[in-house]
């Protein structure tokens, strides 16, 4: 294997070493300094601004994890009457809907602010 001399003792192979356009020179990952550019939700790629990913812990305000298992819920609605419905977050995964903890409501909105809520009250128990 051929290796590459960034400096007078260190010497790596090609795909370890990265191109300074600024220094027009071969440089190590330990001489660069990484930026977040932006941000994303790992459960539907949707671009964050920064204080909404850390507002909403790294996801979007339209994702939840099942308590469960971890997998995505999806926000489910189920008409009860002619005219009443109540949403609520249903896992595909393991069967789990936030019905058995009374996390209902008549919109898909409410129910998220309502977890929100939850997992803020949650953290100041905590601290």
């Amino acid at each position: 294997s051929i290796s590459y001399g960034t400096s007078p003792d260190v010497f790596l192979p090609l795909h370890d070493l990265f191109y300074s356009v600024t220094h027009k020179t071969l440089v190590t990952l330990f001489d660069l300094q990484e930026e977040t550019d932006s941000f994303y939700c790992p459960q539907c790629l949707q671009e964050m601004a920064a204080n909404e990913e850390h507002m909403y812990k790294g996801r979007c305000s339209q994702c939840m994890d099942c308590p469960q298992c971890g997998a995505s819920l999806a926000a489910t609605s189920r008409q009860l009457e002619e005219d009443k419905k109540f949403c609520f977050f249903q896992c595909s995964h393991c069967r789990w809907n936030s019905t058995t903890i009374d996390l209902t409501d008549e919109q898909p909105v409410p129910l998220f602010s309502q977890v929100m809520q939850l997992e803020r009250s949650s953290e100041l128990e905590q601290e």
